[in-house]
């Protein structure tokens, strides 16, 4: 099995019983780092890693206004912290690559409600980043110059088979019914995470319809996407990884020139060290 070579991590230990009397705008996340042409970044948080009481009151003073109403729209305790964490990790990762603190960056949506950075001026140009996050765990991938979508599905999830028939490609499905019952609820999350990684990447949320492109896995490691929407393969770069036995990991780019792809395990403002992900297919 093929795996993601780690990269070199840097790790921030602080005492986080004294965190609260620090200065926020003195302590940085990471150090101001450009991030590399031809790079993809990913950067993994596992929630039950955020539960510290301090941490939480650390995070909560980098949120905007709206970003506080938002969090106190959800009515579990769980999607509150879920939300606290993901807003965290996006703000401390594009920190680090804008030169702007974390809790100055400010951000507007597009037409399809995708977000954009609207005061990082000329260090935020080309970049292009994407969030998603599963019961337990948040991924924030960030790259220049090219289309990026990211999605995360936690395994244990419940899905609904009977759903592939409305969202999946005809032949998507037929191989889903193909398979041992005791293989295709995880198939079904392998196939969904990479349409929603090809769906935010391309930027139009769910007007896109999903039965309207796919994925085969020919070979063992191998994703072969298909389109009948006018789009091309060979546009489009795809990776699946598994962090952990119970959660996977899609990420879709624009295929020109085949970047390299690092991954770090990130507690945001606490600590970011390289890692390997198990590969379990590319597109080639």
């Amino acid at each position: 099995m093929q795996h993601l070579a780690p990269d070199a991590g840097i790790r921030h230990p602080l005492n986080l019983d004294a965190r609260m009397s620090l200065q926020r705008n003195l302590v940085p996340d990471f150090p101001s780092c450009p991030l590399p042409a031809g790079e993809i970044q990913l950067s993994v948080t596992p929630l039950a890693r955020t539960r510290d009481l301090a941490l939480a009151d650390q995070y909560l003073e980098l949120l905007s206004p709206a970003e506080h109403a938002q969090r106190l729209r959800f009515h579990f305790e769980r999607d509150r912290h879920g939300y606290l964490t993901t807003r965290a990790l996006v703000r401390t990762v594009l920190s680090r690559h804008v030169g702007i603190p974390p809790e100055e960056l400010a951000f507007t949506a597009d037409a399809y409600g995708r977000p954009l950075l609207v005061n990082a001026g000329e260090a935020a140009q080309g970049i292009t980043f994407n969030v998603s996050h599963s019961y337990d765990l948040v991924v924030c991938a960030v790259r220049t110059g090219g289309a990026l979508g990211v999605d995360t599905e936690n395994l244990q999830r419940g899905a609904s088979l009977d759903s592939a028939e409305r969202y999946f490609a005809n032949v998507e499905a037929a191989d889903l019914r193909a398979l041992p019952v005791s293989r295709q609820q995880s198939r079904f999350l392998e196939l969904w995470t990479l349409k929603e990684s090809y769906v935010k990447a391309r930027g139009f949320g769910l007007s896109l319809p999903l039965h309207d492109f796919g994925f085969r896995f020919p070979t063992e490691g191998e994703l072969r996407p298909f389109f009948h929407n006018g789009d091309a393969p060979a546009r489009w770069k795809f990776w699946q990884w598994r962090f952990d036995a119970d959660n996977l990991i899609a990420v879709c780019t624009h295929g020109d020139d085949r970047p390299r792809v690092v991954a770090h395990e990130v507690v945001p403002l606490h600590a970011s060290t390289g890692i390997t992900l198990e590969l379990l297919r590319e597109s080639t």
